[in-house]
């Protein structure tokens, strides 16, 4: 999946500002649900698909790179 996406034109970059735009989406259909604790699991989960995605696609290892 993650080659792929290479093939779909994503850059490395796409994945941070792709990340800040799920979380702002989640956080609006939350509403009075959303909180620091389901904002940093969030957050730590998206860093880790990102950061994998990353890994497969171009080799490289990131960490880290999204706080």
């Amino acid at each position: 999946m993650a080659e792929r996406h290479v093939g779909y034109g994503v850059k490395m970059s796409h994945y941070k500002l792709n990340g800040e735009d799920l979380l702002w989406t989640i956080e609006k259909g939350l509403g009075n649900d959303w909180s620091p604790p389901v904002k940093a699991a969030l957050t730590k989960a998206n860093i880790v698909l990102s950061e994998t995605m990353i890994n497969a696609s171009y080799g490289k290892t990131v960490v880290n790179s999204f706080h």
